[in-house]
Parts: C-alpha cells; structure tokens; sequence
C-alpha cells in the first residue's frame, strides 16, 4: 500500500494517519492470503482460477479413493 496523502482536513488526516499502519497489515495480509490460496490450488492440481470449493471436491474425492483402495488391499490380506 503506498503511502497516504494528506487531504487537507486536519480531522480527516488524523484519522487516515491513525489507521495507516492496519491498513498496511490487512493489505499484507490479503495478499498473504491470496498467494496461499494460489498455491493451495496448484498443489492439488487445479488452476489458479478454479474456486476454493473445486479443490474441496478433488481432494473429498482423492480421500475416498485412496481409503477405498486401502480398504480393498486390507480386505484381500485378511481374505487369505
């Protein structure tokens, strides 16, 4: 965030000078944010445009599959 500019009233100036620092955390945190969030993605395998609620479903659905496949191979050891 750059920096504020003074807009010559003293009331609001303090103000905006009293908030500048939060406002320069939440901007961080946001693209803190936004980066991890990118990267989430990534790591499942989705593009970076895909929302939030398609990299759920993948991984629900990898789970399952996984513990399916774990099930089966556990299953056929005590079948023996």
């Amino acid at each position: 965030m750059s920096k504020l500019r003074t807009v010559g009233f003293k009331s609001a100036d303090e103000l905006y000078k009293s908030i500048s620092q939060s406002a320069r955390e939440a901007a961080d945190l946001r693209q803190l944010h936004e980066n991890c969030t990118k990267d989430f993605k990534e790591a499942a395998g989705l593009q970076p445009v895909s929302n939030v609620k398609q990299v759920k479903y993948l991984l629900f659905y990898q789970y399952l599959f996984l513990n399916q496949g774990h099930e089966a191979s556990v299953g056929k050891k005590n079948a023996n």
